[in-house]
């Protein structure tokens, strides 16, 4: 069943071949057929099948519309007789015995078994074509009470003598989507990967497979997933926007924010490697599809808060250190120093406390791989890099402000200075 009760008829994703180049059915399910083998042979795709068969028997009957319009036989007439006698027609319901039964019309069994159950069945010719049939059938004496509509010994023509009927081989279904003939294949994503690894996986086999004329789309949770993909790198954003503006308000400054959020980028570069690390053992093999499921998206926005954590306990303390009267050099290795401990014990305490996500196994293994080995990462390395990175971007940059704010107490006090000269004495 899908994961989402409504969204979808399946589990795992829903892909559409679709026939925009009028190529044909067998050629459309030639690409299917290619499209599953080169599935089955990418470890990060599990099961891909469809349930579209081109090779089912079916009765093709060619009607000989000359002849029939010649003795007056309607197409509808024909078509009629078919759909109510080989297939079943509503008629209307009744009440018996307080419930309510459905009238439906059908031949018997014997009289639509066969392709000689056309010539069991009966069309009527119009009045003024009726002496014109020197092979008319009289209608055959009632073999039952199904034979009712006979009883006036009316002339009547079998379907036999109609139409050809052979056997084929065909669909039994011809779908569409968005006016396409299509065929959808069905899959999942293997153990161990994601859902954004296997859309990946199953464009980048389209775009090696299908030929022209050949496109597809998808549906269900996937399409809804590729359709939230830009909102994602939208809504990091606005996460640092938000973190930036609450920051600004506590210290009364946007300077010191913008330090504790340089500490950020160290952690996504840590979350990223690892997560490529896990699939690709092989360093600087990286792959960026990997990180497109939607519980790595969730580890992302968390790292901003994780990362800016340990920053924000170095900030502090080295602007509690300046308005002591230490130096900005003097601040930032004090504060290095001072909060190392206490940004070791809390990190560390985190990363152990996600490894249990990271080697998870069992049902929802793979929610838990992705969440736990992007916080993992984006931690260790931030806790490593940080440590270093942002004691020496609190000197670079309060070295700036420091700079910037003496340069315009400099230029109001030359100012000041100025209209003191310029101004008379009193009284003059």
């Amino acid at each position: 069943p899908p994961a989402i009760n409504g969204v979808g008829n399946f589990g795992g994703f829903q892909f559409e071949l679709e026939d925009r180049g009028n190529i044909g059915l067998p050629a459309l399910m030639n690409t299917a057929y290619a499209m599953m083998g080169a599935a089955a042979k990418d470890p990060r795709l599990m099961n891909v099948f469809t349930q579209f068969r081109i090779n089912s028997p079916q009765i093709y009957s060619n009607i000989d519309r000359n002849k029939a319009k010649s003795i007056g036989v309607s197409l509808s007439d024909i078509f009629t007789t078919m759909e109510v006698n080989l297939g079943s027609l509503y008629v209307n319901n009744f009440t018996y015995l307080n419930r309510s039964w459905q009238v439906i019309v059908q031949a018997d069994a014997p009289y639509r078994n066969n392709l000689g159950a056309l010539g069991k069945l009966f069309v009527h010719p119009s009045a003024a074509a009726t002496s014109l049939l020197p092979s008319a059938v009289p209608t055959p004496p009632p073999p039952g009470p199904t034979s009712a509509t006979s009883a006036t010994g009316a002339v009547m023509v079998p379907l036999s003598a109609l139409m050809t009927v052979h056997q084929v081989l065909g669909p039994p279904v011809i779908s569409h989507y968005n006016l396409y003939r299509n065929i959808e294949l069905n899959g999942s994503n293997a153990p161990g990967t994601s859902t954004g690894s296997a859309i990946a996986a199953m464009q980048q086999l389209a775009g090696k497979v299908m030929p022209r004329g050949v496109s597809y789309e998808w549906t269900g949770l996937q399409l809804d997933q590729i359709a939230a993909g830009p909102l994602t790198i939208e809504i990091f954003i606005l996460a640092l926007i938000f973190v930036f503006f609450v920051l600004s308000a506590q210290y009364e400054s946007y300077i010191d924010p913008l330090i504790v959020l340089l500490a950020v980028p160290t952690a996504l570069l840590g979350a990223l490697l690892f997560i490529n690390l896990r699939h690709f053992p092989i360093p600087f093999l990286f792959d960026p599809t990997l990180s497109q499921d939607v519980y790595a998206q969730v580890g992302y926005v968390m790292l901003i808060g994780l990362a800016s954590k340990s920053a924000i306990l170095i900030v502090e303390f080295g602007n509690q250190q300046l308005r002591q009267g230490a130096t900005i050099v003097q601040a930032a290795m004090r504060a290095a120093q001072t909060r190392l401990r206490p940004i070791l014990m809390t990190s560390i305490a985190f990363v152990i406390a996600v490894i249990p996500l990271v080697f998870a196994t069992g049902a929802g293994e793979a929610a838990r791989h992705s969440l736990g080995t992007v916080v993992f990462g984006g931690m260790l390395m931030s806790t490593v890099l940080n440590l270093g990175i942002t004691p020496v971007l609190y000197v670079i940059i309060k070295s700036f402000e420091m700079r910037g704010s003496r340069a315009g107490r400099d230029g109001q006090s030359r100012a000041l200075l100025r209209e003191e000269t310029v101004s008379p004495p009193v009284g003059v």
